[in-house]
């Protein structure tokens, strides 16, 4: 929650966050790179923590990890090319990889799959 609070709170994260999540060559420079990778590392982990601690954060971590892959391309296509996946245990790497495969197999590689919006496709 922290995370989101300081990106929501900082206009240039936000903006490098937006446009790498669309599309990691948006990213002007190697700073904005390094940023962003940053962020999204952290992103990441937090997802493997909800991910153990589910039952006692009463949320549904694989509904925002689906979300996050689902509507950002930039983000699939830096989660597969990135360091990232060495360095987080291998269920949820293998859970990752599967969302993305169906999420491109839905969409391709550079669309979006908005049907994660719909609130009946949520509630399933």
């Amino acid at each position: 929650q922290d995370l989101a609070v300081a990106v929501a709170n900082n206009t240039e994260l936000s903006d490098i966050n937006s446009r790498g999540g669309h599309d990691f060559a948006d990213l002007n420079n190697q700073s904005e790179r390094i940023r962003f990778n940053r962020l999204f590392a952290a992103e990441m982990s937090l997802s493997n923590i909800a991910q153990e601690y589910a039952d006692l954060l009463h949320v549904d971590p694989d509904l925002a990890l689906r979300t996050s892959f689902a509507l950002f391309p930039g983000r699939r296509k830096f989660y597969k090319e990135s360091l990232i996946r060495f360095t987080l245990p291998s269920e949820f790497v293998e859970k990752v990889d599967e969302y993305i495969k169906e999420i491109e197999n839905n969409v391709g590689e550079d669309g979006q799959d908005v049907s994660v919006l719909d609130p009946e496709m949520r509630n399933s």
